[in-house]
């Protein structure tokens, strides 16, 4: 069901599951939806966008079939969400019976392994343990595994915030991004170009020129403070509210802050070139000026998203009904040698990509849909059978054209093949009854040679009995 109308939605093709990247995909964070570009009526940027990247358009574009998208696609993604949390959310009610869409695409493992620092280990094995929840639940399904994003910077550790989207930064070469997507959407639907909106509001989701869809919530003690009421706050207690803050200008403040920050950090590592096999120092010098003086560091985090993906593909590779999206290649530049470069206007240091990387990335996405939805393969057809040979076979070949593995019986008979006594797991092996039949027989022989030797003492008995008496008679005459 569509939220903003309340109208059912065409039956899903793909499902993207994930955390921040796939929340921001949709356009939204933390469950807001933070960027409109075009909110008035007359088409123009609307007040409370500030410039902001208007991702959610362009996953509008492309996987909305309402607003002439070539597949119906669902984002299902939470800001701060790891492998475990997305367990979770399928073993609760995120995976009803009746949601089957046709693909389940993965994007996974960022915050387990810059956010929550675990290791290359527990971050693959997390991301298997989803795979396997949904093999369990949907085994008709299609899963394709989306390679962890090139980063190079680790995330902070504290819950994200509403100022943390100042990571996603707006595009600045829009012809690109829409020469990208109306490229993606040609190459799905061919020759015969996408098909008319079916209706929906042109300005976007929600009211008509009514920014954030005409809801228009206001923070009451940010509305105090811009009336001058109240008591007057420090800079870390005003910096403070404007973080938390959801919406309104001290949101806009605590944007524009976090985007300075994040600029001064990125600028010495933007031309930087890393290595897939960058060796870890767990101690460097905190300056070269006091090279004596050193400070404990994390791993370096381009070697571990290498090794991970690699573990990644290895298993995909050894299943037909798994895939391996890798968009390495997309958001950095391979240099040789083992050496790769990030794509600054496509994807920040810490993973999050801009509004042109979502569009080049979602353009591939489709592509990769197109082989699975529309050109679908089709089953071998089933072998032919020689008509001679069904002839000689008579009702045996009707028999096994039933498929059923079972003997054809008509109605009123019943089957003539007596019943096979099966052997009960109580019954000795073969083996052992033989050697039992072997000695019963060596027994008899046994017993029958006895017997014979009996037989033959008594008649020796009997022919010894007139000699003997004999002897008595002479002995008796003589005494």
């Amino acid at each position: 069901i569509e939220e903003s109308t309340g109208k059912p939605r065409p039956p899903i093709d793909v499902a993207f599951l994930g955390e921040s990247v796939v929340e921001a995909m949709d356009g939204r964070w933390l469950g807001k939806r933070v960027s409109r570009a075009v909110n008035t009526a007359d088409g123009k940027e609307g007040p409370e966008a500030k410039h902001r990247p208007d991702i959610g358009k362009v996953f509008e574009r492309l996987f909305r079939k309402e607003k002439g998208g070539p597949v119906e696609g669902v984002a299902l993604g939470i800001a701060g969400d790891n492998t475990a949390n997305v367990l979770w959310r399928l073993q609760h009610d995120e995976m009803p019976y009746d949601f089957n869409p046709q693909v389940w695409w993965l994007v996974l493992g960022m915050n387990d392994l810059t956010r929550m620092q675990c290791s290359e280990e527990i971050v693959v094995l997390g991301i298997l343990r989803v795979v396997e929840e949904i093999r369990l639940r949907k085994p008709d399904a299609k899963i394709v595994i989306n390679s962890l994003l090139p980063m190079i910077n680790y995330q902070s550790r504290e819950q994200p915030k509403m100022a943390d989207f100042a990571d996603f930064k707006k595009s600045g070469d829009k012809m690109r991004e829409n020469i990208e997507i109306e490229k993606a959407m040609k190459n799905f639907h061919g020759d015969k170009g996408p098909p008319p909106p079916r209706g929906g509001n042109k300005n976007g989701a929600g009211g008509v020129g009514k920014p954030n869809g005409g809801r228009m919530l206001q923070n009451g003690k940010a509305a105090k403070m811009r009336d001058g009421k109240g008591a007057k706050r420090t800079k870390k207690e005003r910096q403070r509210d404007e973080d938390n803050a959801t919406e309104g200008p001290n949101l806009e403040a605590a944007l524009e802050r976090r985007k300075k920050m994040l600029e001064r950090k990125d600028k010495p590592i933007r031309d930087k070139v890393f290595r897939d096999n960058e060796k870890y120092h767990p101690k460097k010098p905190v300056s070269k000026f006091l090279p004596m003086i050193k400070k404990r560091v994390l791993p370096p985090v381009w070697p571990s998203v290498h090794l991970i993906n690699d573990k990644l593909r290895e298993f995909c590779a050894k299943h037909d009904d798994i895939t391996f999206f890798d968009a390495t290649l997309i958001f950095a530049s391979d240099e040789g040698g083992g050496k790769h470069h990030l794509q600054n206007d496509m994807i920040s240091p810490r993973g999050h990509p801009s509004e042109l990387g979502f569009a080049v990335w979602e353009g591939h996405i489709v592509g990769r849909l197109h082989k699975w939805i529309v050109e679908k393969p089709t089953p071998p057809p089933a072998p032919e059978e020689d008509p001679d040979e069904s002839e000689a076979s008579g009702d045996d070949g009707d028999d096994l054209a039933s498929g059923d593995g079972s003997d054809h019986l008509s109605d009123g008979k019943e089957s003539e093949h007596e019943p096979i006594e099966q052997p009960s797991r109580d019954d000795p092996p073969p083996e052992e009854e033989e050697v039992k039949v072997k000695k019963a027989q060596k027994k008899k022989d046994d017993d029958d040679f006895v017997e014979e030797e009996d037989e033959e003492d008594a008649d020796d008995e009997e022919d010894n009995a007139p000699e003997e008496e004999e002897v008595k008679v002479k002995k008796a005459r003589k005494n």
